[in-house]
């Protein structure tokens, strides 16, 4: 998948799940799409951003999960 379709797919979810506006950046998208995230595991990244948490805190959060 290249990085539009990644950032289309990723947009349309945020949209379809009720976001107005979506919570990561262009440049955030490009990111996880850089480092490998699923389209799943970025949505999570962009809820915890819409909830408050840091970009960085919830990446290391989704990257290294805790059991």
């Amino acid at each position: 998948m290249a990085l539009q379709e990644y950032t289309d797919k990723l947009k349309y979810d945020f949209a379809y799940y009720g976001f107005t506006e979506t919570p990561l950046t262009d440049k955030q998208i490009e990111r996880l799409f850089d480092s490998g995230f699923s389209i799943d595991d970025a949505y999570g990244v962009g809820c915890d951003v819409f909830c408050g948490y840091s970009f960085d805190a919830s990446i290391d959060a989704v990257a290294n999960p805790q059991d």
